[in-house]
């Protein structure tokens, strides 16, 4: 009985060593981490939003250039004639 409550003991310390972060992972801070994610993706959103945005002036400068401003509205909403 002794040896299976060693046993025990051993695992409960292994599985105690196996869940504590150590080194670099132990220093992480969820908030923080949590807090950068949304950053970065408020900063790609942002960025998709730019090239969006530059392809509608590119689209409207065709329509203006190639006399189809009348067509425009149609195009852009996806009502074709």
């Amino acid at each position: 009985m002794d040896e299976i409550n060693e046993q025990t003991e051993n695992m409960k310390q292994i599985q105690e060593a196996l869940s504590t972060p150590i080194g670099t992972a132990a220093d992480f801070d969820e908030n923080e981490l949590e807090a950068e994610l949304e950053e970065l993706e408020g900063a790609e959103l942002e960025e998709h939003l730019t090239d969006c945005f530059h392809h509608v002036e590119i689209l409207t400068l065709f329509f203006s250039l190639s006399g189809l401003s009348s067509n425009r509205k149609c195009l852009l909403d996806g009502n074709f004639l």
